[in-house]
């Protein structure tokens, strides 16, 4: 059942109390929207990576097309009474800040925005390292990576992003989520989050522990290659519930276990110092803190 249009008036839509994540990518955001997902208390998109509010073609598609990805909010047509949250994360919301966060103010006046981090220097080589395995493997030098995808770098300007919503939103709107924390203590800090927004998970002890989506070298590239089409073709036909079976299922895993070359210290030319990246991130913090934005 699809959402007609006009059935959801403005103000209904205006008023839906949503926490929205706009990356950055490879920040643990996977793994933390599992986790928000195993909540009886949030409402999470049927599928991670929307990315409405940053693709010129998805957002002239409208915003009912874009509840529709809210299984709660498609079976329903009255909504002036919901008090749960919805919860979306997509990391392409990072990459154009400034005409992101003013499409999304437009829509979500009160929305939650909430930036996931990561050392840059530590980031870029993930993000690096996980376009190799997408398209590129060993035969693309970092240089060249670095220059055809500019969103590599300007996704490490996380004052800039942050600065860019504080145009539109409060910084009582805003929160910073470290991936360092995730990784020290991933249930903690889901439930920090929680605790944030004066919400109880109820269901901690059904997250996983183990990282998702882990990036590797594949050992057969096609194996590789078929796994991205068929899971476009899933995410093109809204095939969720196979998709979430699949995942449930922990296949993911055994095909990164089977097809892992583990070349885990392969080569990346990274050209940029980890004591200035370090000193750059350090100083984000201090900036935060002076404007009072608060950081799990």
């Amino acid at each position: 059942m699809s959402i007609e249009e006009g059935v959801l008036k403005e103000m209904e839509i205006q008023s839906f109390p949503i926490i929205i994540g706009i990356g950055a990518p490879k920040c643990g955001t996977s793994w933390f929207f599992e986790a928000l997902s195993r909540s009886s208390n949030i409402v999470t998109s049927k599928r991670k990576e929307i990315s409405y509010y940053s693709s010129d073609i998805k957002f002239q598609r409208g915003l009912n097309w874009y509840l529709e990805h809210f299984e709660v909010v498609q079976n329903q047509t009255k909504l002036s009474s919901y008090n749960k949250y919805l919860c979306e994360i997509s990391v392409t919301y990072s990459y154009n800040p400034s005409q992101t966060a003013a499409r999304i103010s437009k829509d979500f006046p009160n929305a939650n925005i909430v930036l996931f981090v990561r050392n840059p220097a530590d980031r870029t080589k993930s993000h690096v390292r996980w376009l190799r395995q997408l398209q590129y493997g060993d035969v693309v030098n970092t240089t060249a990576i670095l220059d055809k995808h500019p969103e590599i770098t300007s996704s490490n300007d996380y004052q800039g992003i942050v600065q860019s919503y504080l145009e539109h939103f409060t910084n009582k709107q805003i929160l910073v989520i470290r991936y360092e924390s995730i990784k020290n203590n991933g249930i903690l800090t889901v439930k920090n989050f929680f605790d944030h927004f004066g919400l109880d998970h109820g269901n901690l002890s059904s997250i996983r522990k183990e990282k998702i989506g882990k990036t590797i070298t594949p050992r057969f590239r096609f194996l590789e290659s078929l796994r991205i089409k068929i899971y476009k073709r899933l995410t093109k036909t809204r095939n969720y519930k196979t998709i979430r079976f699949v995942k449930l299922t922990k296949m993911p895993e055994l095909y990164r276990f089977l097809n892992d070359n583990n070349r885990k210290n392969a080569k990346t030319n990274y050209l940029f110092s980890n004591e200035l990246q370090d000193q750059e991130y350090e100083r984000f913090f201090g900036w935060l803190r002076q404007n009072k934005i608060e950081i799990i």
